[in-house]
């Protein structure tokens, strides 16, 4: 039996056995489990594994070892992105104190434009890339910041 790969899962398919994209050998359509770009969820993990062993061979079952294996790259992946997710939010916070720190500090930076502003940071909002100060009539990203006196 062939494994299932939950990245480019498309078809369940056997050694030997031609079949269609979307289709198995038994007669079963399937489908994408996910569009280009998605992610897959643990949900859809779950699927492929049953789908896996409601189509593996009775001979040939599959390893209690392999299922492990997968149970264990799930958790692991599960991990991960909370991880992922937990520094993403550290991040965030750690440059929302950077920006507030600013406030009342002369700072010198690119404008969207090219040109160099420096001025004192009176505020500091928040864009979709980060923090913005407010320079006098500017705003700069946290990220275009060259100097902070």
């Amino acid at each position: 039996m062939t494994a299932i790969d939950p990245i480019a899962f498309n078809t369940v398919s056997q050694p030997g056995v031609a079949s269609a994209p979307g289709s198995t050998s038994s007669g079963a359509t399937t489908t994408n489990a996910a569009a280009p770009g998605t992610q897959l969820t643990s949900q859809d993990f779950l699927d492929l594994l049953s789908a896996q062993l409601e189509y593996q061979d009775p001979l040939a079952p599959t390893s209690s070892s392999q299922l492990m294996s997968q149970t264990t790259s799930l958790e692991s992946l599960q991990e991960l992105t909370a991880l992922t997710s937990d520094v993403s939010a550290l991040l965030t916070s750690s440059q929302a104190n950077q920006a507030t720190a600013l406030i009342g500090k002369t700072v010198s930076g690119s404008a969207p434009d090219g040109s160099t502003v420096t001025g004192v940071v009176t505020g500091v909002g928040y864009g979709s890339s980060g923090p913005v100060l407010t320079v006098g009539s500017d705003s700069l990203p946290l990220a275009d910041i060259t100097k902070a006196t």
